[in-house]
């Protein structure tokens, strides 16, 4: 006899490093059957094919800042065939918006990563028990991870460097305009007149 549908609950696989955190928490308030290990690629692993990376807000601008969201992006894509990156929060204060937009739409159209944005740990971890029970009950997909990363293949690698070159123009192009404007003389605006 099958269990009652109250009594079912989807298998979550965590980065151990994820344990402490409030989505974690309400995923094990919630019910879900939390296996914490320690993750290559990805964060937490809702099934064999979807695989979830999350970040606050701060730690989404650094990673595009020292270019390691691109890298995590292509880990992503190369090791779960439907990979998704959360963000919990919204202060973005780091960035300007047009560089936050650009590395949206890069996730987006070269990465084919869909972003997901939540107000709060408790509503991500809602979406991640979600989408775990519907891979695992609706689905029926398994939990079964291989836990070693799979290697670049060429186009990947040279997508890969083509991506970190811009983004180190672009902090170089950032911290020239920033010297630049440090040594300009105030106009008269900027003195009061």
């Amino acid at each position: 006899m099958a269990a009652p549908a109250s009594d079912i609950h989807p298998r979550v696989v965590l980065d151990d490093r994820e344990l402490k955190s409030g989505a974690a928490k309400r995923l094990f308030e919630r019910g879900a059957l939390l296996e914490a290990r320690r993750l290559e690629v990805a964060d937490y692993a809702c099934s064999e094919r979807v695989g979830v990376e999350r970040k606050t807000a701060s730690d989404f601008e650094a990673s595009i800042i020292d270019g390691r969201l691109f890298v995590q992006a292509g880990e992503l894509d190369r090791n779960f065939p439907s990979p998704l990156i959360c963000i919990v929060g919204s202060n973005f204060e780091r960035l300007n918006p047009k560089a936050l937009e650009g590395a949206k739409i890069s996730l987006a159209v070269d990465y084919k990563i869909p972003l997901f944005f939540f107000p709060t740990e408790e509503e991500f971890a809602d979406f991640l028990y979600a989408i775990a029970f519907r891979e695992q009950f609706v689905e029926k997909r398994e939990t079964r991870l291989n836990l070693e990363k799979r290697a670049f293949e060429l186009p990947q690698q040279q997508h890969q460097q083509g991506a970190k070159q811009k983004v180190e123009k672009h902090q170089e192009r950032l911290e020239t305009e920033g010297s630049a404007a440090e040594r300009r003389p105030p106009c008269k605006d900027q003195l009061g007149r």
